[in-house]
């Protein structure tokens, strides 16, 4: 993924992904209270980011902010080739409401990539969004080794789709 993928997508930066692996923590939290958790934590997040950060030091010289992952994500993003990628991460433009005004959010998102028999494909069309691929029938894809093929949705992709997106909080 990172040596193929995204080695076309940032005409720089794409390295970084080596170093910048995160520990992710999974709370189970009650459904009725899962909106409120998570406003709580989207608050919280710079506060965690400021106790837990990976140092401000990259390739052994101090960088010019706090936390090193939070530059390198945006110094990669920063080069894409396509449309929106900026969006993928960092801290969400605003509150959710609910669980289904995330998934709103989400769906706007460009679509990354995704995986079928344990191989990765991208959409030819960089500007289509997750809900341009969910809802829009069959898709012309590119295998991460360059063929063409014609993919069509599946229950698979929208189980996938947290795994694309990288919000700080979610």
């Amino acid at each position: 993924y990172i040596k193929y993928f995204n080695a076309q997508r940032f005409n720089r930066g794409h390295h970084a992904l080596f170093v910048v692996a995160a520990n992710q923590v999974w709370l189970d939290v009650v459904k009725p209270d899962l909106m409120e958790q998570w406003q709580t934590f989207m608050k919280a997040t710079p506060l965690f980011m400021g106790i837990f950060a990976n140092g401000p030091i990259f390739n052994n010289q101090r960088l010019e902010h706090l936390e090193g992952r939070e530059i390198l994500w945006r110094r990669m993003l920063g080069t894409s080739m396509m449309p929106n990628d900026e969006d993928l991460f960092g801290f969400i433009p605003h509150s959710f409401t609910s669980l289904v005004d995330y998934f709103d959010y989400i769906l706007s998102t460009p679509f990354y990539f995704s995986v079928r028999d344990g191989k990765g494909f991208k959409l030819r069309d960089p500007n289509l969004t997750y809900r341009d691929f969910f809802f829009g029938g069959e898709v012309a894809a590119e295998w991460f080794d360059g063929k063409i093929f014609t993919v069509t949705p599946a229950v698979e992709d929208f189980f996938g789709l947290q795994q694309k997106t990288f919000p700080h909080v979610r």
